[in-house]
Parts: C-alpha cells; structure tokens; sequence
C-alpha cells in the first residue's frame, strides 16, 4: 500500500482539527494573542521612551 501526498495531507489535516479543533477559533484567538502582544509592546515602548 502506497500513502501518497493526498493522503500524507489528509492526515495533517485530520491532525490539525483533532489537537486545535475549530479553525475559526484557533484564527479568531491567533489574531487576539496578536493585537495585545502589539498593544503591550507599544504600551513598553512608549513608557521606555517618556522616561
């Protein structure tokens, strides 16, 4: 039995919704994670630069 590419790929797929489940969360919470790590940054650089 020969696993092509397809399968390999159906596999990490398969891998993906069982450890993460939804994608649309996963996206929704990546992108959350993102906009407060940006804000927090700013937030550091801003007090690094007014004192």
């Amino acid at each position: 039995m020969e696993i092509t590419s397809i399968q390999i790929g159906g596999f990490v797929a398969q891998a993906f919704k069982v450890i993460f489940g939804n994608p649309d969360v996963m996206v929704m919470l990546l992108t959350w994670s993102i906009i407060v790590t940006l804000g927090l940054v700013t937030l550091k650089i801003y007090e690094d630069l007014s004192s």
